[in-house]
C-alpha cells in the first residue's frame, strides 16, 4: 500500500468512528431526556396525591347506604338510594376543593379508589341502587369500577 492509500483508509475509519460516537452521544442524550421527563411526570402524580386529604383511604372510610326521600315534595317522594359518608364539615370542605386531576389519581390508586368513589357519590348525590345490594369493594372492582370511573371522567369537569 502506498502512503496515500493508508491515509485514505485511516480518514475513512476516523469518519466512521466519529459517526458512531455521534450516534452514541445522541442515544445517551435521548435516554437521559426521556428519563428526566418520566421523573417529572411521576413527581407531579405523587405531589397530587400528597396534597390529598389523608382520610380518603379505603381502609378507613365509613359510609352507609340510605333510602332518601324528597322532603320538599308533596306528597313525599322516594329519591332512591344514596351514599352517606361519615365526614366532618372540615373534611367536606376539603374534598370540595379537590381538583379533577387529583380525583382521577385517587380513583386509580388501589388504596383510595373505593373511598374516593363513595365520596363522589355522596358529593354529587348520585343514585346508589347497586350499593344497596350490599356491594363491597371487591364486588365493585369486578362489576362497577370501570363504569364509575367513566362516569366521573365525563361528569366531574362539568
Amino acid at each position: 500500500m502506498t502512503q496515500r492509500q493508508i491515509v485514505t483508509v485511516t480518514r475513512s475509519q476516523i469518519r466512521h468512528r466519529r459517526n458512531s460516537v455521534m450516534k452514541m452521544i445522541m442515544l445517551i442524550f435521548l435516554f437521559l431526556h426521556s428519563a428526566d421527563l418520566y421523573a417529572v411526570q411521576n413527581k407531579t402524580d405523587t405531589s397530587e396525591l400528597k396534597k390529598t386529604p389523608c382520610f380518603i383511604r379505603n381502609d378507613s372510610i365509613k359510609y352507609s347506604v340510605v333510602l332518601a326521600v324528597c322532603e320538599k315534595c308533596v306528597p313525599i317522594k322516594n329519591k332512591g338510594y344514596r351514599i352517606v359518608v361519615d365526614l366532618s364539615q372540615d373534611q367536606i370542605d376539603a374534598v370540595r376543593k379537590i381538583n379533577y386531576r387529583t380525583w382521577m389519581s385517587l380513583l386509580k390508586d388501589e388504596k383510595s379508589d373505593w373511598a374516593a368513589n363513595l365520596i363522589l357519590y355522596y358529593l354529587y348525590d348520585r343514585d346508589a341502587i347497586l350499593f344497596s345490594l350490599g356491594k363491597n369493594r371487591d364486588a365493585w372492582l369486578v362489576v362497577q369500577k370501570h363504569e364509575d370511573i367513566e362516569y366521573w371522567i365525563k361528569n366531574l369537569g362539568k
